[in-house]
């Protein structure tokens, strides 16, 4: 075995053993952009969800692990090894929301983060696709208007408009 594996796996478990101790009742998510993480975690422990932080996506640079070449790729790895789901980059579920579908139809959590997510609309898209979680730093801009935007359509449900000729 190699020795950063080793080392990988010795780290993580003085993070599970504090985890263990001091999460008490809290909501815990590992995250990781190391597939090795992310399987070593999913070997060692089955309390906590995992998710695969992948780095990228079509026109931007090429991921260092082919694991994380895009939506599909990780979507398959992470299904095979046992992590929860993936965390991915907004853009392409902007451009094409249909994806967080694809992502749930596998079983997986699906969160995005990335710049696109600090714009409203683009965090509304993904609110309407019902991806999982969108990861911002514009905390209370975001919320506001996924909250304005959920309350508009609660009271506009069941009304129907109608067009008056005279």
């Amino acid at each position: 075995m190699d020795t950063v594996a080793i080392e990988l796996n010795k780290f993580l478990g003085f993070i599970l053993d504090v985890v263990y101790e001091f999460g008490g009742n809290r909501t815990i998510v590992f995250t990781s952009f190391s597939p090795e993480a992310c399987m070593a975690l999913a070997i060692k422990q089955k309390t906590y969800p995992i998710l695969f932080l992948v780095e990228s996506f079509a026109g931007h640079d090429e991921p260092y692990d082919r694991r994380a070449i895009g939506v599909q790729t990780a979507m398959h790895f992470a299904r095979h090894c046992g992590i929860s789901g993936v965390i991915i980059r907004s853009d392409p579920f902007i451009l094409s929301s249909s994806l967080v579908g694809k992502v749930h139809d596998r079983g997986l959590i699906c969160w995005s983060y990335g710049n696109l997510n600090e714009d409203p609309n683009s965090a509304l898209i993904q609110a309407e696709a019902v991806l999982d979680v969108i990861i911002v730093n514009k905390v209370r801009l975001i919320s506001t208007t996924l909250r304005e935007r959920h309350e508009l359509l609660e009271r506009t449900k069941g009304i129907t408009v109608e067009e008056t000729f005279v």
